[in-house]
């Protein structure tokens, strides 16, 4: 995007010269009309190059966009190949039929995504047939599989269907195409079967056309010359060419006379595994009774649990009659009919001492959607004075009395905060203040007095996120937000942060070396986020934060705990060795200790942060980016399992 940016402004800058140019001439002429003289030879060859090069740059916008929209709508035809040596060839043959084929069939096995009246399935392709068929969902081959290929940028959660916001063009060579965006790095990493740690390195992508309606096109990517990269990446690039894509024979067979798979009978992994991150680990498999009336046409999703921590399950076979059957099952299994939000849904407490219910809502969408989630009983405060008396609790001083504000009411959703990997932390409260207002001017000068009352009691304000926290400790915080409909919004969140005590027990206390915490701003135990995001059991897990001044201090810092490491046995290895996306990582296999970490320099020299993950009790055998089964994982779940799980994809 920098470079977008600077050519752009490129640009510009040539058009506000021709501008000024232009205003210089007819100032010139106006103050000596008389002695107005005809335009040199010289001047006019520079307005006609000036010219060239303006129309030069229009054509190869033109020639760009006429590029890019031709390569789309061959991705859309689903006539391809794309390869990439040394690791896969992937056949796009039609709509209707997608097939990977690796280069090392010992470790990998090559399978097929067919589409069948409007249904989609993959398939193993070994010997002369198709084998361990399985159903991943409704539509064409082609949708389904997008997310391993280059048809997914067009994706709405990914570009809102303009590949423009993912690609700039080059302003030299028309034909090439310019990424720096997350999605397109992660996504392209997969083509060559990388793993995450490969984003640490990688830099931008390039999409090369080979002609305007183009047969060939390149997608490419350079890695750093660091030695961790150089050792596990070569730099990508994958190769497209379109038409005549061929066919798998066995794939084509089976699609013609389809042998369906049979109907589900249990929850599988993958689906527990999904069950486990909404609900937390332990509570999936009784959340959600597994119905009787399952076909093999019943499937979960993989992918939007990660986003909004629901799980959602269809059964597209599945009649009405099935779904007041299930009601009667979830009935059984201790769920009570309730309505909320105008909805029926069925709730069951599942974790008193949170007021956690699991929840689930039915509906007839041309067979079963089975939406469950998580609901709460919030603890509520009324009135000021009830609200005071909770706020004066947790360190924050008190509302001030007054009529500025009116109707205040309060609930704390400390639990539901503490309980999603979606918000990562614990939490003391989250309280949500809900009050009223008739006067904007008033309202304002009642806010105005409380954050005075705030700064008076050691809080600070930050500027840049408009919030104020509590000295010495950011994860106490308040903001709030006047609304237009004349309401306002008060938020108290204070996070449960490590002491520096406690920090210290979980370092030097489980075997690590005695680390300098003079500079500590902050930690948290990361043990139950790692649990349910991950399926971790760790003995300790923490992380620590450390500021100093300059990075020249952070640098001495960091050069002294590393000769501890080293002094104590530790090896530095890539950061996936913990499962960590830090960037610096040193293990002792033998210990099970593992600490990763970031360093975090200030432009100009200053405030220097480092970020540190202490892990004690990994199993190594299991902490591992490589598949060591070397299986191909079901289609449907990669980007969830990318997303939720660090040994989804193995490096090369």
């Amino acid at each position: 995007m920098k470079k977008h940016m600077k050519n752009g402004l490129f640009k510009m800058t040539l058009a506000a010269f021709a501008a000024s140019a232009v205003l210089i001439s007819g100032c010139s002429q106006s103050s000596s009309s008389s002695q107005a003289q005809p335009e040199t030879e010289s001047e006019s060859a520079a307005t006609e190059t000036a010219a060239e090069t303006e129309m030069s740059a229009a054509e190869k916008a033109e020639i760009s966009e006429r590029a890019i929209n031709n390569f789309l709508s061959k991705l859309e035809e689903g006539n391809y190949v794309m390869s990439v040596d040394g690791y896969m060839k992937t056949v796009v043959s039609s709509g209707d039929l997608v097939y990977f084929d690796y280069e090392d069939d010992e470790t990998y096995s090559d399978f097929a995504v067919m589409s069948v009246n409007g249904e989609v399935f993959q398939g193993l392709l070994e010997g002369d047939a198709v084998s361990d068929v399985s159903y991943l969902t409704e539509g064409r081959a082609l949708d389904a599989a997008e997310s391993r290929l280059p048809n997914y940028w067009m994706a709405e959660e990914v570009s809102q269907g303009n590949i423009f916001n993912l690609f700039y063009n080059d302003m030299e060579n028309p034909l090439k195409f310019i990424s720096n965006d997350e999605n397109v790095k992660n996504q392209v990493r997969t083509f060559a079967g990388y793993g995450e740690l490969s984003l640490n390195y990688m830099h931008e992508v390039y999409l090369i056309l080979d002609q305007e309606d183009p047969t060939v096109a390149h997608i490419q990517a350079e890695f750093d010359d660091d030695e961790v990269a150089r050792y596990y990446f070569d730099d990508l690039d994958a190769v497209i060419t379109f038409g005549d894509a061929g066919t798998d024979e066995r794939a084509v067979s089976w699609m013609q006379a389809p042998e369906y798979p049979e109907a589900l009978t249990e929850w599988g992994d993958e689906d527990l595994f999904v069950f486990d991150s909404v609900f937390l680990p332990g509570y999936g498999e009784d959340a959600i009774p597994f119905p009787s009336f399952a076909s093999y046409a019943l499937s979960v999703d993989y992918e939007n649990f990660v986003y909004d921590d629901k799980v959602y399950i269809r059964d597209a076979h599945a009649t009405e009659e099935d779904l007041q059957a299930y009601a009667e099952v979830l009935k059984q299994n201790g769920y009570e009919e309730a309505v909320i939000d105008d909805s029926t849904v069925y709730l069951k407490l599942i974790r008193p001492e949170t007021d956690c219910y699991a929840m689930i809502e039915l509906e007839n969408n041309s067979g079963m959607d089975l939406t469950a989630s998580k609901h709460y009983d919030y603890p509520t405060y009324t009135g000021a004075d009830e609200i005071n008396t909770f706020i004066s609790s947790k360190g924050y001083p008190e509302l001030p009395a007054g009529e500025a504000l009116t109707d205040l009411d309060a609930v704390d959703t400390k639990n539901e905060n503490s309980e999603s990997w979606l918000y990562f932390y614990d939490y003391e409260t989250v309280l949500y203040v809900y009050a009223n207002y008739s006067d904007y001017d008033k309202a304002v000068e009642y806010l105005d007095s409380y954050a005075e009352e705030l700064t008076s009691q050691g809080f600070e304000y930050n500027e840049a996120d408009d919030y104020y926290y509590q000295s010495g400790n950011e994860g106490v915080t308040f903001r709030y937000h006047l609304q237009d409909d004349e309401t306002v919004i008060l938020l108290y969140k204070a996070e449960k942060l490590l002491s520096e005590a406690e920090a210290e027990a979980q370092i030097s206390g489980v075997g690590f070396p005695e680390m300098d915490l003079s500079a500590y701003t902050g930690g948290r135990d990361h043990r139950k986020f790692l649990k349910t995001m991950y399926g971790k059991n760790y003995a300790s897990a923490i992380t620590v934060s450390l500021t100093f001044d300059t990075s020249e201090e952070a640098d001495a810092f960091l050069d002294e705990y590393a000769e501890r490491l080293d002094e104590d046995d530790f090896m530095r290895v890539p950061a996936s060795a913990m499962s960590s996306n830090k960037n610096n990582c040193y293990t002792n296999e033998e210990k099970g200790l593992g600490v990763a970490f970031d360093f975090l320099p200030a432009n100009d020299g200053g405030e220097t942060y480092i970020n540190f993950e202490f892990r004690s009790g990994i199993d190594f055998s299991e902490d591992t980016d490589e598949d060591e089964e070397g299986t191909t994982p079901i289609l449907g779940s990669q980007n969830a399992l990318d997303l939720a799980s660090d040994n989804f994809v193995p490096e090369n």
